[in-house]
């Protein structure tokens, strides 16, 4: 297939330059011959390989580490980052080949040791994860990615208690990590450190409110929140909820629709950073409303108005009891009056 043939040399030659240098690339029967000669820099081409990597462009990284393996067999560096791109990529087995090389070479490389926990856990293999994992931690206990792994494999492995101390370590040793906040509140919401749990998600929610793990840490908070505020009279309507329910329908009674939802949107977005609700502490104040409010108070208005906006609209937090007996009582009052 000549045309496969040509466009895949010219594929290998673009990719090949980005290293800089002279390339050539000739087919030779079903085999592509590479021949480089590298330009006289300052710069390691690994360091421009690695930029390529952590910008998510793992194709041409991969291939071009390749290359350069074959010309320098016994570069730990090549072969470590190598491994965690492939892994990375979801080619497992390849990657466990190169990490488990360096470790041939370097059995105290903690950073491949970790990568390869990383690869095993990936694949499921909690229990060989752990065991690199730890040992890990043990050649460098100051490491945080050998603590945090280790105690999401432990995690996993539904040992709570043992997780709990790596996850700790690791949020002590690297305070911005925020997956390791988030893996700890998980580890302590396991063993009912509801408290712990929460301020552990909350951590993670403060250091990047944008992201996947943040929205995972808001809904944790939200079912730490709900179990709490349903443990206060376990099966039974909380009063001061329907209240404050009711309360919003009254407020809602005079208002335009858009009205209600920038009241709405405003509770939603100073939800996005906790709101507590299970303080009666009147803390919050809002711009579109007057006056200081509690966190039931505003998740409760909240609820009222998205049944408004839209009925099929999920807070994450269960109010359809208290919204019930208060849309009673809304629709008795005027004739009581």
């Amino acid at each position: 297939m000549p045309a496969f043939r040509s466009e895949a040399s010219d594929f290998l030659r673009q990719c090949v330059k980005r290293l800089g240098g002279d390339v050539q690339v000739k087919v030779d029967g079903d085999d592509f011959v590479i021949a480089w000669t590298p330009a006289v820099r300052k710069l390691d081409p690994v360091d421009r390989v690695i930029t390529m990597l952590k910008s998510g462009n793992y194709i041409e990284g991969t291939i071009l580490l390749k290359l350069l393996l074959s010309m320098r067999p016994d570069d730990i560096t090549i072969m470590h980052n190598l491994g965690m791109a492939l892994s990375d990529m979801g080619k497992y087995e390849q990657a466990e080949q190169y990490l488990r090389r360096v470790l041939d070479f370097v059995p105290g490389h903690v950073d491949s040791r970790v990568a390869l926990g990383v690869a095993l856990t990936r694949q499921r293999r909690h229990e060989e994860a752990e065991a690199e994992l730890e040992r890990a931690v043990r050649l460098d206990p100051a490491n945080p990615y050998a603590q945090r792994n280790l105690g999401g494999v432990l995690l996993m492995l539904k040992k709570s208690d043992a997780a709990i101390e790596h996850l700790q370590a690791a949020a002590r040793l690297l305070p911005t990590d925020q997956l390791s906040w988030y893996s700890l509140g998980q580890a302590l919401e396991l063993v009912d450190e509801q408290k712990e749990a929460d301020d552990a998600y909350l951590e993670a929610i403060q250091l990047d409110g944008t992201n996947q793990i943040a929205e995972k840490a808001r809904d944790a908070r939200s079912r730490i929140a709900e179990t709490a505020f349903k443990s206060v009279t376990p099966g039974t309507i909380r009063m001061d909820a329907v209240m404050y329910c009711l309360g919003a329908m009254e407020r809602f009674d005079n208002m335009s629709r858009d009205e209600i939802q920038a009241i709405t949107f405003e509770i939603a977005m100073l939800g996005r950073h906790g709101l507590d609700i299970n303080d009666s502490t009147q803390k919050y104040t809002l711009q579109n409303q007057p006056g200081r409010f509690s966190g039931l108070q505003l998740v409760s208005i909240e609820y009222v108005g998205f049944k408004i906006i839209d009925s099929s609209l999920d807070i994450g937090f269960d109010l359809s009891k208290e919204y019930i007996t208060a849309q009673d009582l809304h629709t008795m009052r005027p004739s009581q009056q």
